[in-house]
């Protein structure tokens, strides 16, 4: 039990949202463009500076209202998305300066409206058609938010035994928690969405018989089915590119194994990198000097270089956790063939 709480804590979410102070004081900070290039900059032309506007207020269930206009995961897209490349990459405050953060309002105005329960807005009655949804991912959890706002019925089928598609099973907890997940699906479920689990079109349901039933329409979001085949040694044999979150049992075992070994490296790992990034600025990215591979190789060979200069002996620099060597130096091992392939490289401590 003391295990498994050690292990859920390291793989919590790493990025900490906003105080209502924090907040506020944030929104403050926006223009209000007449043009606003955060708009033009985000896939859904998110009226952006009116919801900030409101939360600059305190008014959090107008912004959540304005949000809601044309996003039904918030909570999710101010977690995922690319924000530096998209809304805040493009805030005229970010040319000289540090940009509105608009991902991570974005976030603590949905947050709050999850966490608090807010009275949702007064929706149409199931008048205008009975839509079917086929997938619940992203995009069938987008499309059936929309359709129920406007007045259709949406029932959603999934395979999987619970929904949420690549949002659940395919982004780690520390970048996106599962009861986030499971809240914006909530969120979906009160606007009168019905969501059919374990239940697989074509096998158990064909699109015939679902038009049958009275469906009016059907929307197929399915996601990527067919996965890309990766271009490395043993990439072809069986199994190899299965879908991790169709979690069969060879699947499980690895990751609890994982969940065991892997975080504490990791972590330390992400602290020493972030820690010579703020004592030597000329490291980007994990990159010490022009060593291809940065990461705790690269700070060992800048650490080596540094005692060679001053006369003393080469001595490998220590790494709090599990050391990375470059790929490019490892030595090289025949394989079946007779071909020589680069030795497979094991975590040293």
């Amino acid at each position: 039990m003391e295990q498994s709480a050690k292990t859920k804590e390291r793989f919590s979410e790493t990025n900490e949202s906003f105080t209502m102070l924090e907040a506020i004081n944030e929104a403050k900070r926006c223009l209000h463009c007449k043009a606003p290039q955060c708009s033009k900059g985000c896939p859904i032309s998110q009226d952006i500076p009116d919801w900030i506007h409101e939360l600059s207020m305190g008014n959090l269930g107008n912004a959540m209202h304005i949000i809601n206009g044309k996003s039904n995961l918030p909570a999710v897209c101010g977690r995922v998305c690319p924000h530096e490349r998209q809304c805040e990459g493009h805030c005229v405050l970010g040319k000289k300066g540090r940009p509105v953060a608009i991902g991570k309002l974005e976030r603590f105005v949905a947050d709050f409206d999850g966490n608090m329960q807010l009275i949702r807005e007064r929706l149409p009655q199931k008048t205008r058609g009975h839509v079917a949804v086929i997938g619940s991912g992203p995009a069938g959890l987008a499309v059936a938010g929309d359709l129920a706002r406007k007045g259709f019925a949406v029932e959603v089928f999934e395979m999987e035994p619970e929904p949420g598609g690549v949002l659940m099973f395919g982004i780690p907890e520390y970048r996106l928690p599962k009861e986030v997940v499971r809240r914006e699906i909530r969120k979906i479920e009160e606007l009168g969405v019905v969501f059919r689990c374990n239940t697989t079109i074509g096998q158990d349901l064909t699109v015939d018989q679902m038009f049958d039933r009275g469906f009016d329409a059907i929307f197929m979001g399915t996601g990527t089915a067919k996965p890309k085949k990766l271009q490395i040694p043993g990439g072809h044999l069986a199994d190899s590119n299965t879908y991790f979150h169709r979690k069969t049992p060879f699947c499980k075992q690895i990751y609890k194994i994982f969940l065991q070994i892997a975080p504490a490296g990791i972590k330390n790992m992400e602290v020493c990198k972030a820690g010579r990034q703020q004592r030597e600025p000329g490291i980007q990215n994990g990159h010490a000097g022009r060593h291809p591979c940065g990461s705790a190789y690269g700070s060992a060979m800048k650490s080596n270089a540094g005692k060679q200069g001053a006369g003393s002996r080469s001595q490998p620099a220590k790494a709090h956790g599990p050391a990375t060597v470059c790929p490019d130096e490892l030595p090289e091992r025949p394989d079946a063939a007779g071909k020589k392939q680069p030795a497979r490289q094991t975590a040293l401590h």
